[in-house]
């Protein structure tokens, strides 16, 4: 299995917090769908023959007909016909994220002053983590009490699948940043994800100083590597410099059929 199918699949895996959503999760397709929050309005795994992509391209479409969504697309996996399928069903690519890849020992940590990291283990810092998270990536989330005692139980307590953190500011404890990881054993791989800086405290160190901390995150889980889809012009040039390498792309397509 070559690097791209590894991460594919690491993100295939990771299905987000499916019980704030709706969910269908077939072997074909997994997909997410939320009134409250339509930040989580996403088709993660689209995988079938090429003769049946129309049939389920008809289906997502349905599914998610009056809401914003985003088409999360392998190119070098799915082939032009889901890009042709997309195109004609009102979907339109909106953003290209580079996949990389890098063996956790020859990444070396670099020091950034000023910043902390914390794992993320109550309600407060994961409302703090979804604020962030909606500014930087442009898509609402927005959860009940409920709902977030549900995700924080799914990234705390012993070995979970996915960890969540917070960089913030030494000396006025604000938060600045926020980002997530996937530990998949069975590929030896850990995937970063989510990841965002708030406005007022970019450029400040707090990108870097997560990577820091998830990367020796997964050293002490003793994973082999570690993953990211990348966006091409601002994170992939910073993780190139790191020692990632590049092993194909994700593209994000989008359509926006929400209420204006």
């Amino acid at each position: 299995m070559d690097d791209i199918e590894r991460l594919a699949r690491t993100f295939w895996i990771h299905t987000g917090d499916p019980h704030t959503t709706q969910c269908v999760d077939r072997p074909d397709l997994f997909c997410r769908m939320s009134d409250s929050s339509p930040g989580d309005n996403e088709v993660v795994r689209f995988w079938c023959e090429p003769k049946a992509v129309d049939a389920l391209m008809a289906e997502v479409s349905a599914l998610f007909q009056g809401t914003d969504c985003i088409f999360c697309v392998f190119p070098q996996l799915h082939g032009p016909a889901v890009d042709d399928a997309l195109s004609r069903h009102g979907f339109q690519p909106t953003g290209v994220f580079e996949g990389r890849v890098a063996r956790i020992e020859d990444i070396a940590p670099r020091a950034i002053s000023g910043v902390g990291v914390r794992m993320v283990t109550c309600i407060k810092d994961l409302k703090d983590l979804y604020s962030i998270r909606t500014e930087s990536a442009g898509r609402t989330f927005r959860y009940t009490d409920t709902e977030l005692s549900e995700i924080l139980q799914g990234c705390t307590g012993e070995n979970p699948p996915c960890r969540r953190f917070l960089a913030f500011d030494l000396v006025t404890g604000q938060p600045m940043a926020q980002g997530s990881m996937v530990i998949c054993r069975d590929l030896g791989l850990a995937m970063l994800f989510g990841g965002g800086t708030a406005e007022e405290h970019r450029t400040k160190g707090a990108y870097t100083a997560l990577l820091n901390a998830r990367i020796e995150y997964a050293r002490d889980a003793q994973l082999d590597e570690v993953g990211i889809f990348a966006k091409r012009d601002t994170a992939s040039p910073i993780l190139e410099r790191r020692g990632f390498r590049s092993c194909g792309t994700m593209v994000e397509w989008t359509r926006n059929d929400g209420p204006k």
